[in-house]
Order: C-alpha cells, then structure tokens, then sequence
C-alpha cells in the first residue's frame, strides 16, 4: 500500500488520462467503441481529343480531399488528420505509319498531408515540471510517453506527433513501337523529378522531444507503484533538428525490347531495361556511418554548412565524435573517439552513398506445339 501522500504529483496529472473501469472480470476493466470517421472527397475529369486520324491526345485531373478522425487512446483527445491529392496527367499518341507508333505521356502530382493534435504538449510538459527546453522546432502537437511493461499489464500513453509531409513528382514517359517484318520492337524511357518535404522523426522515438518514461516494477516489484512513486527504470529522449527534411533526386529509366515471331509456333523476347535511381539528396540532414575504420567506425554528414550548424551537440556526445560541429571534443576520456567528418573530408559523393546504372537483361520464348483449328 502506497499512501497518497506519497504519490508523485506527475503521476497524478497524468491519471486524469485514465478512465475509470465500466467493467469487471476477463482481461480488460475498460471496453469503449469511439468514432472513427473518415471523409473523402473525390473528383476525376478526362478530355479526349482527337486532332486527326493519326494523331490524339487527352488530359486528366484527379482530386483527394480526405480527412479523419483517429483516436488517441484513453482519455487523450482525438487526432485530427487531412490529405490532398492532385494530379495532372496529359499524353499524346501518334501514328507516325501504320507500323510506327508513338506515345509521349507527362504529369506531376503533388500530395500533402498532415494532423493537429489538440493538446497543448508543451503546456502539459511545464505543468509536469518536465524540460520545455528540449523541444525541438515541432513542439506543439506532441505529448511525452508512459510505458508500463510488460506492455500487456497497463495501456500506456503513447501518442505519435502528427507528421506533416509534402511531395512532388513530376514524370514524362516516352514509348516508341516499331513493326518490321516478323519484329515488333519496342523503346522507351522514363523521367521521374522527386521532390519530399517532411518533418523530422528519428523513428526511435515515438514522443520525439517530449520524452519516453517507463515502468516495470524494479523498484517495488509493481510497474504501476513506480509510476505512482515518479520512478522510471529507463527514460530516453529525441532532439528535433532545428530543420525539414527537405530532399529531392531525379530517377532515370530506359528500355529496349524485340518481340521475333521466329515461325508461327516460336515467338522470341529479348530486351534490356537500364535505371539509375539516385537517393534523395537533402543538402542538410544527411547523415551515414562508416564502419571501415576499426573500432569505432566514422561518421559522414553532408559537406554543406548548414548541415554543420544543424547538428546536435548531444547527438555528437552521444558517439564520442572527435570533433563536435564547433571543434570540440564534447566527451574526451580513454575510450576512442569516433570521427567526425563532412562528406568532401571523406572523398565521399554528396549524396552519401555511390549510385549505381543497373542493367536487367531479359529473354524469353513463347512455344505453342499445337495449331489450334478452327471449325
């Protein structure tokens, strides 16, 4: 028995967020259906046009307007959550002569989508008494995270910050077919512009700046008696780089294809498909590790001088590095330090990784040993 005297006052704002049991017996005190509504709006509209007998074209605009409304659990208000959709889509087809046919197909698209989450986070974090410092640049739609485990005795409180996203594409395919003789050949090729703008989230953490606390027991033999105490056993905490994610690559893909009808019961496929797919490449947070140097391996960021400026100097305490963004080793001690390197220091692409032309070979054959007769 804990006297009430005794308990954390942390743990008692944060019970408010727990209902009381409207049930007994089985493995659940509390069951609760609650409203998931999902709304869509949606709009498709098509032209088709044809300029002569040889040549036509057509264009075609999509629309999303989504909403919805996800439960955050508990007592947590709800998360409300939005996405828009357009994309534009025109092509032209071309019958050059009867045996060469072209086809030239461009569009973009552009999706954004993101949530608010109605609680005021920071303001919740200051009446805990918790580090308002620590937030990063997203601080309003979070909450920190109560863990009990084993994670089947107690529902926690966990809410992941909604995560506002904005991508572009923009793509123009080329497909040329060509009929010779018993040939049907067949080339193209394909441009894809990508462009992404997202906020931060390590992945790690699902509180991000808010922080993680949990309870299992170690200190009274009960993980709820530790969280009335304020005790957790582990507590962990993301820091938010002070930017977007904000990166964008150009995918490139050709082809080459040469249907032989060799005899009317052999057919015959041969063709090649190249493709470069750069990764994204955002000028600031990129981030890899090396681990070609023994030991401690290093690690590489992007040589522009934001990326220098944008990185946390807990994140380089937190891998030893030699030498912090401002040149200071922030942890010195017997261990080895890990280097600290821009990408131009290490000889290494901008993008941080090497991008490879991949070359896919194809052949084929397609053998029919019965005529079909027809009577």
């Amino acid at each position: 028995m804990i006297p009430t005297g005794q308990f954390d006052p942390r743990a008692i704002a944060i019970l408010n967020f727990y209902p009381l049991p409207n049930q007994s017996g089985g493995d659940f005190n509390y069951v609760v259906n609650v409203p998931n509504p999902i709304l869509s709006d949606q709009l498709d509209i098509r032209i088709d046009h044809t300029i002569n007998t040889k040549q036509s074209i057509f264009g075609r605009w999509s629309y999303k307007n989504g909403r919805r409304i996800n439960p955050a659990g508990l007592l947590l208000p709800s998360e409300s959550d939005f996405e828009h959709d357009n994309q534009i889509v025109l092509a032209h087809n071309y019958t050059i002569t009867p045996s060469l046919i072209n086809e030239l197909r461009g569009g973009i698209s552009r999706r954004q989508s993101g949530g608010a989450f109605p609680l005021d986070g920071p303001a919740f974090m200051q009446k805990l008494g918790l580090n308002t410092q620590q937030l990063g640049p997203f601080p309003g739609g979070g909450f920190p995270d109560f863990v009990f485990e084993p994670r089947s005795s107690i529902d926690a409180i966990v809410h992941t910050r909604p995560n506002p996203e904005l991508s572009r594409t923009f793509q123009i395919n080329e497909n040329l077919t060509w009929i010779k003789g018993k040939h049907t050949m067949k080339f193209g090729f394909d441009l894809r512009k990508i462009h992404l703008i997202t906020a931060w989230y390590s992945g790690s953490s699902a509180a991000d700046d808010y922080g993680d606390f949990f309870f299992n027991g170690q200190y009274t033999g009960n993980n709820f008696a530790d969280f009335l105490l304020g005790v957790p056993y582990y507590t962990y905490v993301t820091h938010t780089p002070p930017t977007n994610i904000d990166g964008s690559t150009t995918h490139y893909y050709g082809y080459a294809a040469d249907t032989f009808k060799a005899t009317p019961k052999l057919t015959l496929t041969v063709g090649l498909r190249i493709s470069r797919i750069p990764p994204l490449y955002d000028p600031i947070n990129l981030t890899n590790f090396d681990p070609s140097v023994p030991g401690t391996g290093r690690v590489i960021i992007s040589s522009d001088p934001r990326s220098l400026a944008a990185t946390q100097p807990l994140w380089a305490e937190a891998v030893n590095a030699c030498n912090s963004p401002n040149n200071v080793n922030p942890n010195p001690g017997p261990a080895p330090c890990t280097p600290f390197l821009t990408s131009q220091q290490a000889g290494w692409p901008k993008t941080l990784r090497n991008v490879y032309t991949n070359f896919t070979p194809r052949i084929g054959f397609a053998y029919r040993p019965f005529r079909t007769i027809k009577r």
